[in-house]
């Protein structure tokens, strides 16, 4: 019996959460309460769920619009996640959205929040639709700064993209592909670096909600991915023990989360096949020891172990 470990990667992670807003219940405070996302100011019809607004896409959520119950609204889905524990250090965060206009005098703030499991706020995008600082900002849980990029007020969408490395406290994020910031300190407080949950916010410029703008964000897709890191990635785990067990070999590796195994045989070296039972290791969600045995011994048969991404 041989056992190789060769490596074969595919570019996907492992997907913490992920809508289109399919699911969901089309109108007013529709958003919250669904697939385990809640909000405030529920009642008010501050966040929701639209059918075909902007042609093509189907059932998009907003927030915003109509008078809140307080000058801060936020729409949360929990996560509870230690990427570094698990890991999975680098986190991906991608929505498709855009920012539609105030009609009555008055402009407010949007951000997309990223908070730990503890509930403090460690990083923010914010768009800023105010007159005063028109942009796009972000916030370190300490500062603000100005990446010098603005969008567009209009319905029109934009894909915001941002890549978390909470191994090393740093991030990057880019809108249409276009970068608003590269490699720099994602927190600045000292709070614990984990993965609570992500928010879509609504600040008021003013401190009464009657004088709220009418201005209002649409939220299309929202996806939430973790990867290894690019070590992780390039570095097979060892196999920590191969043994004889009853009829054939049997090997023991840990696997890691955000990857799937394959065990595959070959009787010549050329030709080489994934069917054997039970050699097909998925769905990891912590470090697990994972142990494969061949229910037959067949001598002259070279086992190798598979990694790929996890889909």
């Amino acid at each position: 019996m041989a056992v190789q470990v060769p490596v074969s990667l595919c570019s996907y992670g492992l997907t913490l959460y992920e809508t289109e807003f399919e699911e969901f219940n089309v109108g007013p405070d529709q958003w919250a309460g669904t697939n385990g996302w809640i909000g405030t100011s529920p009642g008010f019809g501050v966040h929701g769920i639209d059918q075909d607004i902007v042609q093509g896409l189907g059932k998009t959520a907003y927030l915003g619009y109509n008078t809140p119950a307080s000058n801060f609204v936020t729409v949360v889905h929990l996560v509870d996640y230690d990427p570094v524990s698990n890991a999975t250090p680098t986190v991906e965060f991608e929505t498709l959205m855009g920012i539609e206009d105030s009609t009555n005098g008055f402009r407010d703030t949007f951000f997309f929040t990223f908070y730990n499991r503890t509930g403090n706020p460690l990083a923010s995008i914010r768009f800023d639709n105010t007159d005063l600082n028109y942009g796009i900002w972000r916030f370190d849980g300490t500062n603000q700064f100005d990446t010098g990029v603005e969008f567009i007020r209009s319905p029109q969408l934009h894909i915001l993209y941002a890549s978390i490395d909470f191994s090393n406290n740093t991030w990057s994020a880019d809108l249409d592909a276009i970068p608003l910031f590269t490699g720099v300190q994602f927190n600045a407080t000292g709070q614990a670096l984990d993965l609570g949950f992500v928010a879509a916010e609504w600040q008021l410029s003013s401190s009464s909600p009657s004088e709220h703008g009418d201005n209002w964000m649409l939220v299309a897709d929202w996806a939430i991915r973790v990867f290894p890191s690019q070590v992780d990635q390039e570095s097979l785990p060892p196999i920590e023990g191969v043994t004889i067990e009853g009829g054939g070999p049997s090997m023991t590796w840990t696997g890691a989360v955000g990857f799937d195994y394959a065990v595959e045989y070959s009787d010549d070296l050329a030709d080489w096949h994934a069917d054997l039972p039970d050699s097909w290791f998925a769905n990891i969600w912590s470090p697990t020891q994972l142990t494969f045995t061949a229910t037959t011994n067949v001598s002259h048969r070279s086992y190798r172990l598979h990694r790929y991404l996890a889909p």
